[in-house]
């Protein structure tokens, strides 16, 4: 029969514990509290300008991923962020040329 692990969840460290016949095993969950709403701002392209936030706060989870863990959704929302932010730049000056070109 298998052993049954005893699982202990620290909230301020993020780790979870697990002790198994007198061992201890300690594994990083990878939660970085800013990385989450990086990815999910950078996301969020119906909203003109909101991606830069993304890309932003995923520029300074990436700085805390070596400690936290998260590099990964870090990465994704600073090039999600950057592309989407370029996308509505260009929109924006679509709209403006369009506009120059309708009242002159």
């Amino acid at each position: 029969m298998a052993d049954k692990i005893k699982v202990e969840v620290y909230e301020s460290e993020r780790d979870y514990v697990g002790h198994q016949m007198g061992k201890s095993i300690v594994a990083k969950t990878g939660a970085n509290k800013i990385a989450r709403p990086a990815i999910t701002f950078s996301l969020v392209f119906f909203i003109p300008f909101i991606p830069l936030i993304g890309m932003i706060l995923g520029i300074v989870a990436l700085t805390r991923s070596s400690k936290l863990g998260g590099r990964g959704v870090s990465i994704a929302s600073i090039i999600l962020g950057l592309a989407l932010t370029v996308f509505h730049v260009w929109i924006v000056i679509e709209i403006i040329t369009v506009l120059m070109d309708i009242f002159s």
